[in-house]
C-alpha cells in the first residue's frame, strides 16, 4: 500500500514539474543504485545544467515521490531540473552514479571517478555569488556548528582531531578571537601585519549565507575543521570558492580526489605541535606570498570543483561510473 501510495505520488510530481526535453537538447542519463544522496543530490544535477546539458534521473514513479521527501533534493522541483525521457532524444552519456564515495577514494583507479563535494545546496538553489574580494590581511576565519555534541564524536577516519577538540586548543592562543555579539564583530580592528584566528561559533553569532560569502572574501585564510563522522564538510568548498586559503589536517587534505598540497593551495598540519605554528608561518608569509597562493586555490577551484570542471569529468570518455559523497550513508558503506 505504502508503494502504491509512492508511486501515486510519483506520477503527480511527474505531471506537476516534470520539464520535457527537446530533440536537440543534449541529455545525460544518471542511473542511480541507491538514491541516499539527499544534500548532494541537487548541487550534481544543477552543475550539470548550468553548463548547457539535461540532466535525466533514471527513477520509478516511487523513488520520484522519495525526493520531495528531502528539503534538500526538493530543490530539484523547485528549479525546474525534473527533466524527463521523449522519444528520439539525444543522449550525449549514460552514467552511473554510486555512493560508495569513501571506498573509491582509497583505491588509486577510482579516484578519478570520484565527484568532490560541492557547496552547500542552497548557495546553487539561490545563485549566491562573490562580489569584492578585499583578502589583504592575515587573518584566520571560521565560521560553523560547535555543539550539539556531534562534532566531538571519534572521527571513523583514523588519526582525525575533531572540530570541538581542535577549537578548544586554538582558544588558548593568545591570538585568538572568540566573537560572541554583532557589537564586538563591527568594533574589531586589527593589524593587517598580524594573523588572528578569527572564531564564529554559530550558537554565539550567526551569518546568513550571503554575509559569509562577504566574510570569506575578507579573510585570507579559512580554518577547515571536520564535519561530523568525516572530514569532509562543504565550508572548505565555498572557502576556496572566495579565493580563502584552507588550513587543514594531512589526512583531511587527502580526501580530495586531486590532494591539496601544503604550501601551494593549502596550509597542512598533522597534530596541535604543527597547529601550533601555523599562525608563526603566517606573519613570515608577504602579501605576494598569500595572494600566490590564493591564485592557487582558485585555479584548484576552477580546475576541480566548480560546474564546467564536474560536467567535463562525467564527461570524459571510457568512463561510466561516478561516486558522489552521501554522507552518513557513504561512512556507513566505508565501514563494512
Amino acid at each position: 500500500m505504502i508503494n502504491i501510495k509512492k508511486s501515486i505520488k510519483g506520477i503527480y510530481l511527474k505531471l506537476k514539474y516534470g520539464v520535457r526535453v527537446s530533440s536537440s537538447d543534449k541529455v545525460i542519463l544518471i542511473n542511480i543504485e541507491e538514491n541516499k544522496f539527499n544534500r548532494y543530490l541537487f548541487p550534481f544535477v544543477h552543475m550539470i545544467s548550468s553548463n548547457g546539458y539535461k540532466p535525466i534521473l533514471l527513477l520509478n514513479f516511487s523513488q520520484l515521490a522519495h525526493l520531495s521527501y528531502d528539503k534538500y533534493q526538493k530543490m530539484i522541483f523547485d528549479r525546474g531540473l525534473l527533466f524527463v525521457t521523449v522519444k528520439n532524444m539525444n543522449i550525449v552519456k549514460t552514467i552511473n552514479l554510486s555512493p560508495d564515495y569513501f571506498n573509491a577514494l582509497n583505491n588509486d583507479s577510482l579516484r578519478d571517478s570520484i565527484i568532490p563535494m560541492p557547496m552547500h545546496p542552497s548557495i546553487y538553489s539561490k545563485g549566491i555569488t562573490i562580489k569584492n574580494i578585499i583578502q589583504n590581511n592575515k587573518n584566520i576565519f571560521f565560521a560553523g556548528t560547535t555543539i550539539g555534541g556531534v562534532y566531538n564524536k571519534r572521527q571513523v577516519f583514523e588519526g582525525i582531531i575533531s572540530r570541538f577538540e581542535v577549537l578548544d586548543y586554538i582558544k588558548t592562543f593568545k591570538n585568538s578571537i572568540n566573537v560572541k555579539s554583532k557589537n564586538q564583530f563591527e568594533r574589531l580592528d586589527l593589524d593587517k601585519e598580524k594573523s588572528y584566528y578569527m572564531i564564529y561559533e554559530r550558537h554565539n553569532f550567526n551569518f546568513t549565507q550571503e554575509e559569509l560569502f562577504i566574510e570569506l572574501t575578507n579573510n585570507s585564510f579559512f580554518l577547515a575543521l571536520p564535519g561530523t563522522l568525516m572530514p569532509l564538510c562543504h565550508n572548505i568548498i565555498e572557502a576556496m570558492y572566495c579565493r580563502a586559503i584552507p588550513i587543514l589536517q594531512d589526512v583531511y587534505a587527502h580526501m580530495f580526489p586531486i590532494s591539496l598540497k601544503d604550501g601551494v593551495n593549502c596550509l597542512i598540519f598533522k597534530d596541535f605541535e604543527e597547529l601550533s605554528n601555523i599562525s608563526k608561518q603566517i606573519d613570515q608569509m608577504t602579501i605576494n606570498d598569500i595572494e600566490n597562493m590564493q591564485n592557487n586555490v582558485i585555479n584548484y577551484y576552477k580546475d576541480y570543483l566548480s560546474e564546467s570542471a564536474i560536467t567535463n569529468k562525467i564527461l570524459t570518455e571510457g568512463m561510466e561510473k561516478f561516486y558522489l559523497q552521501a554522507e552518513g550513508h557513504s561512512v556507513t558503506l566505508y565501514n563494512n
